[in-house]
């Protein structure tokens, strides 16, 4: 992936980061209790449609590129490069999610 697009990518990213944002992707504990009123996941059960795996590839994004940890040590910190696999994994997550 290009470094300007990724710098794209990245910013509009961090535009709809927002506080509420943010303090949801450090408190999801992936206990999948969301599952249960999940449409998608209703209509698909299978575990790559939970609400927290789905979310899981925004989490690890975020981690890698807005957290400190991240930028220092991403191996420790469950983090995930944005290029072209994480491309499309968050189109995936994006396309089975109603809301």
């Amino acid at each position: 992936m290009e470094h300007a697009l990724r710098d794209e990518l990245l910013a509009l990213f961090k535009g709809k980061l927002t506080r509420p944002t943010a303090l949801y992707l450090e408190t999801c504990a992936r206990c999948g209790v969301c599952t249960e009123a999940c449409h998608a996941y209703a209509s698909m059960p299978l575990p790559k449609y939970a609400p927290a795996h789905r979310e899981e590839v925004v989490r690890r994004i975020y981690k890698q590129y807005f957290k400190w940890h991240g930028r220092i040590w991403p191996a420790a910190g469950e983090c995930k490069t944005l290029d072209e696999t994480a491309l499309d994994e968050l189109k995936e997550a994006a396309c089975s999610c109603t809301g």
